[in-house]
């Protein structure tokens, strides 16, 4: 019924909570656990491969034999799912909610003109729990997801197992994270957030996002949305919608730099985000943003 995706990397330290988390779901459906371990330096196979002799009918793993990177490990284990459903857990993260599974495949099961649904979860910083803060209605439809700055947190998403992202390489080599698969399950069918949270995202030094610092989490977000502009080239309106959650998207990491008082990275974000393809006149309220700023320091 349901496949969990799940991808790793030097994860030594985090690895053993998030398949605990699987295998501590209470479900009347079966579940099988599919990991792509993307050839690690670390203790991360030799402990998966542990579980693996004790779950042998519950966990299917592919161990790389050369790194492939984040996103083409992804797709490759994704391939690997076979459930009707697919949850997706990497290696960082974990649930905490045994019934978090039955409670989405429950959802879908009874809402076909679902495609997808998700949860609220927990951020993991420096020991401490912080509830993620998130605005979204009840039910989202596809404009509603291509107009939005941010995405969806993989760990708490269960979607059905109904997209093949099959995409061309200039539009591939663009794309950062699970957004542009949400997108096309959108497409599909609505998306339904519970408000419970049932998982936690940890911030570390290490994590593909939460480790990198604004220039490079920057480029991942606005390629993104560039990658998601170039496939829907062909729709004006959704095309519209994403350019502007880009151009939305591009002023927030501007005004970020601009309050830890980083001027030259905020200048970098700018000459970035017209690289990719924003046009100067989406900036204007930038530069009034700017002039607002500078007044206020001169008094």
């Amino acid at each position: 019924m349901v496949s969990v995706c799940m991808i790793t990397y030097n994860h030594e330290e985090y690895i053993s909570r998030a398949i605990d988390g699987v295998l501590a779901q209470q479900t009347d459906f079966s579940i099988e656990l599919v990991i792509g371990e993307d050839c690690s330096t670390d203790k991360t196979a030799s402990i998966i491969s542990g579980y693996v002799e004790r779950y042998p009918a519950l966990i299917n793993t592919v161990f790389r034999k050369v790194n492939m990177g984040a996103l083409p490990n992804f797709l490759d284990t994704l391939k690997l799912c076979t459930g009707r459903y697919i949850a997706v857990c990497e290696g960082d993260d974990y649930w905490i909610d045994s019934l978090k599974l039955q409670k989405q495949v429950d959802f879908l099961e009874q809402n076909p003109d679902y495609s997808l649904c998700f949860h609220n979860f927990f951020y993991l910083a420096d020991g401490s729990l912080k509830l993620a803060s998130l605005f979204h209605g009840d039910a989202i439809s596809f404009d509603d997801y291509a107009g939005a700055q941010e995405g969806i947190q993989t760990l708490t998403v269960l979607f059905r197992n109904i997209v093949k992202p099959v995409v061309g390489k200039k539009i591939l080599s663009k794309i950062r994270g699970s957004k542009f698969l949400f997108l096309q399950l959108a497409e599909l069918g609505k998306m339904k957030y519970l408000p419970e949270p049932m998982a936690v995202y940890r911030i570390h030094a290490g994590g593909i996002w939460s480790g990198a610092n604004i220039m490079n989490k920057a480029k991942m977000a606005l390629e993104n949305i560039e990658a998601m502009a170039l496939y829907y080239r062909a729709n004006p309106k959704t095309r519209n919608l994403i350019r502007t959650a880009y151009t939305r998207t591009s002023f927030n990491f501007i005004n970020s730099c601009f309050r830890q008082n980083e001027f030259s990275h905020a200048f970098r974000v700018f000459i970035l985000s017209l690289s990719h393809g924003a046009a100067v006149f989406d900036f204007g309220f930038i530069f009034y943003y700017v002039y607002r700023i500078s007044i206020k320091r001169k008094f």
